[in-house]
C-alpha cells in the first residue's frame, strides 16, 4: 500500500484550439486536492492567464486526496456551462471532502448505497448552486443571441429547464488511506495504473455517450445512471455476482495512480485505439513525474495541452490525477523496458512494410518484362 506523504496531486484546464478562434471561454473545470491543502487551476478567459490557489480544506490531519475534472457541454443551448463545470467540481470536492471524513469516523470501507448516497449528495449540492447563480441573474437576450428563436423562447417562458444551460459531465476519484473509489457522469475518461504497472479503464461505459452525445449531470436519471468504480479486497464483491450496470468491484490495493481527462483529450487520439495511446500517455507522464520537479512537469503540461487540442480535437481539456512518487519509481524500470518493447515492435513492423513494398515491386517488375516479352514474341 502507498503511504500518504508520497501522494501528489495535480489539475490542468486549458482552453481548446476551437474556442480560441471562436472567442469562446474554456468551459472545462479541473481541481485535485490533498491532504491539508486545496489546489486547483482552470483557464480564465485566454489560455495564457492562469490561477492557482491554495485553500485549507481538511482541518484535521491528511484525509485523503481527490481530483476532479468537469466538462461544460460545448452547445449554443448551454451557454453557462463554465459556470455548470466549476459548480460541478466544487461540489463534487466539498461533498468528498464530507464523505472522507464521516467514512474515517466510522473506520468502514464504503458500500454501493453509500457512494449512491454521495453522488445524491453531489448533484442536490450542484442544483442549489445553479439555481442560486439563476435567481441571482435570470437568463437575458444578450447571452442567448446564439440560440435558435425557439430554443430562446423555450428558456425564457420556463419550457426548457434552465439547469440545462449549465450543462456539465463530472468525473471525480478519491484516495485515502484504506480504499479509493470513482464517480463518472457522462464522456470523459477515468483511468487507473495499478501496481503492476496496468493501465485500466474501470467506469463501465455508459452507451449513451456517443460521438458528440453525452449524459450530464442536470439530466433527471443522472444519480441513477452514473457511472461508479469501488475499490474492495473482498473476494465477494465480484463483478460476476454484481447485477447493477453501473457499477464495478475492483479487488485491488491502493492503484500506483488515477488519471482523469475530459473528453477533448480523449478524442485526440484514434478512436478504436485512444485507450492505448492514453496509457502511453499517462505512463510519459508518470516517469516525467519520477525524473523532474512536480513544478517543472505541472508547467509542461499546461504547455502540451494547448499543442494537442491544435493538432486534435481542438476541444478544451482537462486532466486531473493522484499518484504515489514510491509506486511510479518503482515501476520505473518496467516502463522503461515496455518502451523498448515498443520500439523494437515498430522497427519489426517497418521492416516488415518494406520487405513486402520490396515484393510487390517485384512482382510488378516480372509482370511488366512479362507482358513486353509476350508482346514481342507475338
Amino acid at each position: 500500500m502507498n503511504e500518504m506523504n508520497n501522494r501528489k496531486v495535480f489539475a490542468v484546464s486549458v482552453q481548446g484550439a476551437n474556442h480560441i478562434k471562436t472567442g469562446k471561454v474554456c468551459q472545462d473545470y479541473s481541481l485535485a486536492v490533498n491532504g491539508t491543502h486545496d489546489y486547483y487551476e482552470t483557464c480564465i478567459g485566454d489560455q495564457s492567464t492562469w490561477e492557482r490557489k491554495k485553500q485549507p480544506l481538511f482541518k484535521t490531519k491528511p484525509l485523503g486526496s481527490i481530483a476532479v475534472v468537469a466538462d461544460g457541454h460545448g452547445g449554443d443551448d448551454f451557454f453557462r456551462s463554465d459556470k455548470g463545470s466549476r459548480f460541478a467540481a466544487e461540489s463534487a470536492r466539498n461533498c468528498i471532502a464530507d464523505f472522507l471524513r464521516e467514512k474515517r469516523k466510522k473506520g468502514l470501507l464504503p458500500s454501493k448505497e453509500e457512494i449512491n448516497q454521495l453522488i445524491k449528495s453531489i448533484i442536490k449540492t450542484w442544483n442549489e448552486k445553479v439555481k442560486a447563480d439563476f435567481d441571482g441573474r435570470p437568463f437575458g437576450n444578450s447571452e442567448m443571441c446564439d440560440l435558435s428563436e425557439q430554443s430562446k423562447q423555450r428558456y425564457l417562458s420556463g419550457a426548457e429547464d434552465f439547469r440545462h444551460a449549465y450543462g456539465t459531465t463530472l468525473i471525480a476519484a478519491a484516495i485515502c488511506e484504506k480504499y479509493w473509489v470513482g464517480i463518472h457522469i457522462g464522456d470523459g475518461r477515468f483511468t487507473i495504473l495499478d501496481n503492476n504497472g496496468v493501465f485500466s479503464q474501470p467506469a463501465p461505459w455508459d452507451d449513451r455517450c456517443f460521438l458528440n452525445v453525452t449524459t450530464s449531470i442536470c439530466d433527471d436519471d443522472a444519480s441513477d445512471m452514473a457511472r461508479k468504480v469501488l475499490s474492495s479486497l473482498d473476494p465477494k464483491a465480484d463483478n460476476a455476482k454484481n447485477n447493477d450496470p453501473t457499477v464495478s468491484f475492483v479487488n485491488m490495493d491502493i492503484p500506483a495512480g488515477i488519471f482523469l481527462c475530459s473528453d477533448g483529450i480523449d478524442d485526440s487520439y484514434p478512436v478504436h485505439d485512444n485507450e492505448k495511446y492514453l496509457a502511453r500517455f499517462y505512463r510519459t507522464l508518470s516517469m516525467n513525474f519520477i525524473e523532474k520537479d512536480f513544478d517543472v512537469v505541472y508547467n509542461d503540461i499546461r504547455q502540451t495541452l494547448p499543442q494537442l487540442s491544435k493538432k486534435g480535437s481542438g476541444d478544451d481539456m482537462s486532466i486531473a490525477g493522484i499518484f504515489d512518487l514510491g509506486s511510479l519509481g518503482k515501476l520505473y524500470p518496467l516502463f522503461m523496458e515496455q518502451i523498448e518493447n515498443e520500439k523494437h515492435e515498430i522497427e519489426k513492423e517497418q521492416a516488415e512494410s518494406h520487405e513486402e513494398a520490396v515484393r510487390e515491386k517485384v512482382i510488378e517488375i516480372i509482370k511488366e518484362k512479362q507482358i513486353k516479352s509476350d508482346g514481342f514474341l507475338g
